[in-house]
């Protein structure tokens, strides 16, 4: 089989019973590209944010600061980002920065419900952990 997914896709659809052209399935992973783009981005900024909140826990203090600014930046758009990086705080038992990082959240979307209600639940989570310690 030669080709790749555009032939694939050009496929499946004329087994269906549509004839359509050949650079089709082409056009159809240009516009599913441009589409998921968006996801894919958020989703690699908060892969590097993780890695450098990461290495930071193990770096010397000075370091330490500018890579969890850095990794924040990375995600400060993205609530889902940012809520990774308080649950990697909480399971490396860094509950002080987990704590640091929920205010920071509040502070910058204050009135969005779906913030307060992962704001509770990353709470009672650190309050959980502060237990087990």
């Amino acid at each position: 089989m030669r080709g790749g997914i555009s032939q694939v896709i050009n496929e499946f659809i004329q087994s269906l019973g549509v004839e359509i052209p050949s650079w089709s399935g082409v056009a159809v992973v240009i516009v599913l590209d441009i589409v998921f783009f968006p996801s894919l981005l958020n989703n690699a900024k908060t892969r590097q944010a993780r890695v450098l909140w990461k290495d930071a826990m193990f770096a010397n203090i000075e370091d330490r600061k500018r890579m969890q600014e850095e990794a924040f930046a990375l995600v400060e758009n993205n609530e889902s980002g940012l809520f990774g990086l308080v649950e990697l705080s909480i399971s490396s038992s860094q509950l002080r920065l987990a704590e640091e990082t929920l205010l920071r959240i509040a502070e910058m979307k204050p009135n969005s419900k779906y913030v307060k209600r992962e704001i509770r639940r990353l709470r009672f989570r650190i309050e959980q952990q502060s237990k087990r310690s």
